[in-house]
């Protein structure tokens, strides 16, 4: 295949993968890999700095599905330069909207899922419209639906209004719960938004994301990366110098401050990987505001939820934060400022403190 500008002229450089090789396009713009496309299920490319990130109704469009039994398979990519580089940008941060129906229950509660989270695309919407100086972008860091595999379209009709790209991350509640391998449980994720795992850029920062769900049938899941995914992340880190900031979108947290025991299953290969790197993790999946420092050069967020804490038709998350989003605001290889907004709050709403009594 070959990748070319919008003037149909070669991009050289380009990091292109099947999910396990990668390798680079020449001076012609052109790349090939050895792929075994039984396999394989999208060719997908890294979008460099210096390009716009290519959109469709909200949703990024850096891949190509590969036919099923295919035995050869071109993919032609167009990138489009920017006018100028991204240096200063804003990331909007979701986790969990989990919408299931107009009107979902849990226990003995019924809420509605879908108003709270059409509320969070209009907040969304707002804040981001109200940001003129500088692109803004969005990341959702899984649990996009409950267990209603249909429903990830209806979260797509939302997407496009907030009026920027958002990036996907695959929750356990994206997994199809009548499908019990992990290989084919995540078929509504890939058909609505594609590939599970893959990285970009913007800036000075390199962007992945990866899926730390290894699903196992029913509600039944374990929080490990795949070995597939860590040779893939191996090749994609080779092409990334360490001057860059990695920022690392995941639905379960790597490790969490709270929990000192809890970790996804092969979190110190992880972190080997990112070795030499600045990196931030942002994680969801506990409902739950806090930050775990993994070493000196990782920090972890982990977010709180969109739709809240399920059952207490509030709006709050476990911990009794509002439900919510967090916005970062990247200057060159750093995060300058980042906060949590509650949706029914003013970006200024933090928290209240009580003295005793």
């Amino acid at each position: 295949g070959t990748v070319v500008d919008q003037r149909g002229l070669p991009v050289e450089g380009v990091v292109v993968s099947d999910g396990l090789l990668t390798t680079l396009t020449d001076e012609s713009g052109y790349y090939a890999l050895e792929s075994d496309l039984s396999k394989r299920r999208f060719v997908q490319v890294t979008i460099p700095a210096a390009y716009e990130i290519p959109v469709k109704n909200g949703i990024p469009q850096f891949w190509r599905r590969i036919p099923e039994g295919a035995t050869e398979f071109e993919a032609d990519f167009t990138l489009q330069a920017r006018r100028k580089a991204a240096s200063r940008y804003t990331v909007l941060m979701t986790a969990d909207p989990q919408i299931r129906s107009r009107s979902a229950r849990y226990e003995n509660f019924a809420f509605h899922s879908i108003d709270m989270y059409e509320d969070m695309c209009r907040d969304l919407r707002e804040t981001a419209a109200s940001i003129t100086d500088r692109p803004v972008y969005g990341i959702s860091l899984g649990d996009l639906v409950w267990d209603n595999m249909p429903f990830h379209s209806v979260y797509k009709e939302q997407i496009r209004k907030i009026g920027v790209p958002v990036f996907q991350v695959i929750g356990n509640h994206d997994h199809d719960k009548a499908i019990g391998m992990d290989t084919e449980a995540d078929h509504s994720f890939r058909a609505a938004f594609g590939p599970t795992y893959y990285s970009y850029n913007i800036g000075d920062c390199h962007f992945v994301v990866l899926d730390d769900v290894l699903y196992t049938g029913s509600s039944n899941y374990t929080a490990e990366i795949t070995e597939a995914q860590m040779a893939w992340l191996e090749q994609d880190l080779k092409h990334v110098p360490k001057d860059k900031l990695i920022i690392i979108g995941v639905h379960i947290a790597t490790s969490r401050r709270n929990r000192p025991t809890s970790h996804i299953a092969n979190y110190r290969e992880l972190y080997a990987l990112l070795d030499g790197y600045n990196v931030r993790i942002l994680s969801g999946h506990s409902h739950n505001n806090y930050t775990t420092t993994i070493s000196e050069t990782i920090e972890e967020n982990t977010l709180g939820a969109v739709m809240g804490a399920y059952w207490n038709g509030e709006e709050l998350c476990n911990d009794g934060s509002p439900r919510g989003y967090a916005v970062y605001e990247i200057e060159g290889n750093r995060i300058a400022n980042w906060y949590y907004k509650g949706t029914a709050y003013p970006k200024e709403y933090q928290m209240y403190l009580y003295g005793p009594g």
